[in-house]
């Protein structure tokens, strides 16, 4: 199964941070070591956490983590780059939304596909 390690550590770390936790008190508040939330933050984890471990993240934390389990939906969104005010006020928006963090890795792929495809233009000669 693919899971962007990299995203779920950043919504972890960056919820914790907000929250105004230590890993320690992270650890606790989840019933988790500290030393789990540390790996998970820094992607160090090669698989998703198992779903106990999820859900006690999610509950402790008050967030829904971007980790896909059974049948994944993948969802293609174009946004021309004139655009970038209103996606920085959609992403505004839903930041304090349970879905936040499932936006947030969406639009952080949707950004790595636009760079390489500028990229492709760049060396080809602006042809698709």
């Amino acid at each position: 199964m693919y899971w962007n390690k990299e995203a779920v550590g950043k919504v972890i770390q960056d919820t914790r941070l907000a929250l105004g936790l230590t890993l320690e008190e992270a650890g606790g508040k989840a019933g988790l070591k500290p030393s789990v939330l540390s790996s998970l933050e820094k992607g160090r984890h090669s698989r998703p956490p198992n779903l106990g471990t999820q859900a006690k993240i999610e509950e402790a934390f008050g967030i829904v983590l971007p980790i896909p389990r059974g049948v994944a939906i993948k969802t293609t969104l174009y946004i021309p780059p004139d655009s970038e005010q209103y996606m920085i006020q959609a992403v505004t928006h839903f930041q304090s939304k349970s879905m936040s963090a499932a936006l947030m890795c969406a639009l952080k792929e949707w950004s790595e596909h636009v760079t390489a495809l500028e990229e492709w233009k760049r060396t080809h000669g602006g042809k698709i």
